[in-house]
């Protein structure tokens, strides 16, 4: 027994390390092709407003700054009391010389949550020469060439819809900003692995969203993402990742505040990924490993089991030591990767954030692995005020709208 765990422990590090490296590999030297500003569709990014998020003003700054030919930037607001509104005006009265077409949400499906919702109403409403539709949140800091970036992968014919991924500040000072920072990490591998989207950054072409699939698959839906992914693959068309755009978010986050997110995140996953058994096996049989582990060595220190309970000691060690290695691995290939492309400075992990993660780690490992548990048998989930019922295998469902109020 005692030989079976620290091989398991062995062949857990090793994996580890094989997956990060197959993913920094890939973004590393994965190449994004390069089109003439002449060939560049038309495109219509659409930013969908339920509260008024801390960097607001600098998202609306930065999307319509964007160094591209010819788009446009719809931002569909939840509600005319809903404070995002305000911003919004005061942020537009500031920046006559900008454009932006402002609605209010009419269509509520009661099996989306909201922003799929926004997402359907807008595309439903788009000029015909709209050829490539672009999805952001009010937490994306686009660069300069964002908008480019998400759309010259959809020139090559095959290829339906684009994804980006996020990445979170290190530096930021709360414990809940740290478990976020390690967990996201912790996704990205897996993220790319299983072909995951996210909504914060997704280009999809005109074939695709102006399907009958599309427009039906929205209605009910656990997640826009994963409509988009199913109408992609019915229109005979891949989804890519584009390893340009990793987007820092530099949000502060409370412990509670985080866990809700974690939890969020994995009901979606539980509702729409056919992977989401292994998931949950692997990170709850990981959490069980090393909390008997720890548990074994101090029952073996207790009984004067020196060797024994020093050899766990040092197998738990190499396994800390490794992730957040694996961890600041991944920081510093995303980083040269964002910084090149992006033309912007991603923040270094310094001895003092080193040491900060490092002892946030098993706090991260308790709170991911509690989320998990909660999100496989959670019947309900609130998102920005609203109540959704789970409804497995794949659906949601609202049980009331109120307009978004704040706490």
């Amino acid at each position: 027994m005692f030989a079976a765990t620290l091989t398991i422990m062995a062949v857990i590090v090793l994996v580890q390390f094989l997956g990060v490296r197959h993913y920094i590999r890939w973004l590393a030297s994965e190449t994004v092709p390069e089109v003439a500003d002449d060939r560049l569709p038309r495109a219509a990014v659409i930013l969908s407003l339920r509260g008024a998020d801390p960097f607001l003003g600098e998202c609306l700054q930065r999307l319509t700054s964007q160094n591209y030919p010819d788009y446009e930037v719809h931002v569909i607001v939840d509600h005319p009391t809903d404070p995002a509104l305000k911003v919004v005006e005061q942020w537009m009265a500031s920046h006559p010389d900008r454009f932006l077409h402002l609605s209010f949400l009419e269509q509520r499906s009661e099996g989306a949550y909201l922003k799929t919702s926004a997402v359907r109403q807008c595309v439903e409403k788009f000029d015909p020469s709209i050829e490539v539709a672009v999805l952001v949140d009010a937490d994306t800091i686009a660069y300069q060439n964002w908008l480019k970036d998400m759309v010259m992968p959809l020139t090559v014919r095959d290829i339906g819809a684009v994804t980006g991924n996020r990445w979170y500040d290190p530096n930021l000072r709360q414990c809940g900003s740290l478990v976020r920072y390690i967990y996201n990490a912790a996704c990205v591998v897996p993220m790319y692995l299983m072909h995951a989207t996210w909504a914060g950054s997704l280009s999809m072409r005109r074939e695709v969203f102006t399907t009958d699939y599309f427009f039906e698959r929205m209605l009910n839906t656990p997640s826009e993402e994963s409509a988009i992914q199913e109408a992609t693959r019915k229109a005979n068309f891949r989804l890519i990742m584009q390893p340009n755009v990793m987007i820092l978010n530099r949000e502060e986050c409370t412990l509670k505040s985080c866990f809700g997110f974690i939890r969020r995140q994995l009901i979606w996953t539980r509702l729409y990924h056919s992977s989401w058994p292994q998931v949950v096996m692997l990170v709850v049989g990981l959490y069980l490993l090393l909390a008997s582990v720890f548990l074994t060595s101090l029952v073996a220190a207790a009984t004067g089991n020196l060797f024994v309970a020093s050899v766990l000691a040092i197998a738990m060690t190499i396994q800390w030591v490794a992730s957040q290695f694996l961890m600041e691995w991944l920081h510093r290939t995303v980083a040269r990767r964002a910084t090149s492309a992006q033309d912007e400075p991603y923040p270094p992990i310094t001895w003092s954030i080193r040491l900060r993660l490092l002892f946030a780690l098993p706090v991260a490992l308790v709170v991911i692995s509690w989320a998990i548990i909660s999100a496989s048998l959670s019947r309900k989930v609130r998102w920005r005020g609203i109540d959704y019922q789970v409804i497995p295998p794949d659906a949601i469902r609202m049980l009331e709208y109120r307009p978004y109020a704040e706490v």
